[in-house]
């Protein structure tokens, strides 16, 4: 691996852009590079695959009643939206510690601790981006789909098929936000070396090493994660636009 520790003066002198692909490259090479990679997807796809079981039914559930209880609940799904990570990786690391309500879990500083808190952090955006499309949709389209003789079945689905760009927005923010959280992630997980390290924190833990070459190095994997993340949502909404036309 390519030594990475310079002073800021001396990657500029050298240049960010040739410093970064120096380490890109050398870093393909790199099993820990890959170790930390695979890690990151395992513990992202754990909690956006559970968020989005979750809190698709109810995102579902706040967008089509009508009850206050409703309002309150996407209030709240609002509100999730801007939770400030470092703020529940502090409540989650005192819930988990030993003398912790869940102290028992052993859960603190593991892979598991970190799914709990990016699942948390998630959760918001399919409840909330789900209830406000749906209270979007016109009032009338359930009711001119029944008056035409769909079933209940035919209705959800056409209810959906309406809100398949919805969806994809979901998708791609949820996994947005769980591949760029550090804050929580790093007080539960501790980014332990071969253990809860995943790229948020390694470039945390790089920067402070002074090793500014290789974490703009594992900055451009995560950019790269998140450009994929966006192309599929792109897709998505594309076909829908062809579908449209």
């Amino acid at each position: 691996m390519v030594d990475g520790r310079e002073s800021l003066g001396g990657l500029s002198q050298r240049g960010v852009v040739t410093g970064f692909l120096a380490q890109v490259v050398t870093g393909a090479f790199d099993s820990s590079w890959w170790e930390i990679t695979w890690r990151t997807c395992q513990v992202s796809g754990a909690a956006v695959s559970v968020a989005l079981a979750v809190g698709v039914p109810l995102g579902w559930w706040l967008g089509r009643v009508r009850h206050p209880i409703g309002d309150v609940g996407l209030l709240v799904a609002r509100s999730g939206l801007a939770m400030p990570p470092v703020v529940l990786g502090l409540l989650l690391m005192l819930v988990l510690s030993r003398r912790g309500p869940l102290g028992s879990w052993e859960w603190l500083f593991t892979w598991q601790a970190m799914v709990l808190a990016q699942f948390l952090l998630v959760l918001p955006y399919p409840i909330a981006i789900l209830a406000d499309a749906i209270r979007a949709l016109p009032g009338t389209f359930e009711k001119q789909l029944r008056g035409l003789g769909a079933s209940r079945s035919q209705v959800v689905w056409w209810i959906l098929r309406e809100l398949r760009p919805s969806f994809a927005l979901i998708v791609g923010a949820a996994i947005g936000r769980s591949l760029s959280e550090v804050g929580a992630v790093l007080i539960v997980g501790g980014n332990l070396v071969g253990k809860t390290r995943v790229l948020t924190t390694a470039i945390v833990a790089k920067t402070g090493e002074g090793a500014y070459a290789e974490a703009l190095g594992l900055g451009g994997v995560l950019l790269v994660l998140a450009f994929l993340a966006n192309v599929v949502v792109l897709a998505v909404t594309m076909r829908k636009r062809a579908d449209v036309n």
